[in-house]
């Protein structure tokens, strides 16, 4: 009896040990397959091709930095120094990471679930933080994008950069003014004939130390669809005991194609700008007009409406939207503007003011146009000083 129940305990302990061993296999294979550690080896295998997706957009942006996944989606911002912080890149540098990484994400994700999208829509894509070379590549990049994986782009910008060269076809939209939608029914003593519109932009340029503004000059490129010019204004003052007026005398106007730069007509700037001095400059332009930066950046979408009544009464009603942006304070700002001239002749002034007074009435929402863009500007995008005089 007791060898029997020796044999039997022995027995026992053999299956139990078998129990166990099968377990132990059972746990191993449950590791393999579960949901951790299936997803790490499924994205290790591909990881690689992410990771070089990445570096390949980034260096077509013109960057020398690249952002480095592991098979947990932890990632690393790598530089020729080394590691990186991602809150250390410029506001530039940190649009270009996040446009290269959705992009190789788009191909990663195509690749992996084998799914292809035919339409890309891009909504403000590039118009912060990034400068106007590095638009020009994120286009190149897109037209390439399109044409090697048979996308159809579309994408929603206010970028000057932004040319029929650049795409197949644009569609150009201007806001209505709330305000002025329904002048013929608010003001039915008056019509109203739509002249269309355009969009403008102005550059403001100066040194660093702000050499042009001391000398009292302004140097500006202004674009206007296809034409463009670099315009220089020498700015003269005048006072008496009460009041300092300030008016603005245009000096040189050097047209030029859109995407040309100061350096390239610089000898023509410095003929210009020393004509309007009667003594001799002690100063080298050359190297000064070397410095330059933009300062200040305004674009314009503007439209016209004629206005005219039946007893004769002209005018012409220009409605602006104008974004402001001064690359020194980082400040944009933006305002609906409007500027009222009448076209006939004074005996119709005092139409023209009834006119006026109502129209304001109806427009309390926009500004009126009192001061150049360029002194409204310098106003609303420079921080505010205390004009109390101390009193709180």
């Amino acid at each position: 009896l007791y060898d029997s129940n020796i044999k039997n305990i022995e027995a026992e302990n053999t299956a139990l040990d078998a129990d166990v061993e099968k377990c132990r296999y059972l746990k191993f294979a449950e590791n393999v397959v579960s949901q951790e550690t299936l997803r790490k080896f499924i994205i290790s295998d591909l990881i690689g091709l992410l990771n070089n997706k990445i570096k390949t957009y980034l260096t077509k942006l013109g960057s020398k930095y690249t952002v480095v996944f592991d098979s947990d989606m932890d990632y690393e911002f790598i530089t020729e120094g080394g590691t990186y912080e991602f809150g250390n890149f410029s506001a530039g540098e940190q649009m270009r990471i996040m446009m290269a990484t959705s992009f190789a994400f788009r191909d990663f994700m195509s690749i992996r679930n084998g799914l292809n999208a035919n339409i890309l829509v891009l909504d403000e894509y590039f118009d912060s933080a990034i400068s106007s070379s590095c638009v020009e590549r994120v286009l190149s990049l897109l037209k390439e994008y399109s044409e090697d994986c048979n996308q159809t782009i579309y994408c929603i910008s206010h970028r000057s950069e932004v040319s029929t060269e650049n795409f197949d076809s644009i569609i150009e939209i201007q806001k209505t003014f709330g305000d002025i939608a329904a002048l013929d029914r608010r003001l039915p003593l008056y019509s109203f004939e739509n002249q269309g519109g355009s969009r403008l932009r102005e550059t403001y340029f100066d040194t660093p130390g702000k050499l042009l503004a001391r000398a009292g000059l302004t140097l500006c490129k202004v674009v206007e669809g296809n034409k463009a010019c670099f315009i220089v204004e020498k700015q003269f003052s005048s006072s008496s005991r009460l009041t300092l007026t300030h008016r603005e005398e245009k000096i040189f106007v050097q047209d030029i194609e859109p995407n040309d730069d100061v350096k390239k007509h610089m000898t023509s700037i410095i003929d210009g700008i020393t004509s309007m001095f009667t003594t001799n400059f002690s100063v080298d332009l050359e190297n000064v007009l070397k410095t330059v930066q933009p300062k200040l950046d305004i674009l314009t979408r503007y439209s016209q409406l004629k206005v005219f009544s039946g007893n004769g009464f002209k005018g012409l009603i220009n409605f602006e939207e104008v974004q402001f942006k001064n690359y020194e304070t980082r400040k944009n700002v933006e305002r609906l503007m409007m500027k009222v001239q009448m076209t006939s002749s004074q005996t119709f002034i005092s139409t023209f003011e009834d006119f006026n007074k109502e129209l304001q009435r109806l427009c309390k929402t926009i500004f009126e146009i009192n001061d150049t863009k360029f002194q409204i500007a310098q106003r609303v995008t420079n921080p505010q000083t205390n004009t109390n005089n101390g009193k709180k």
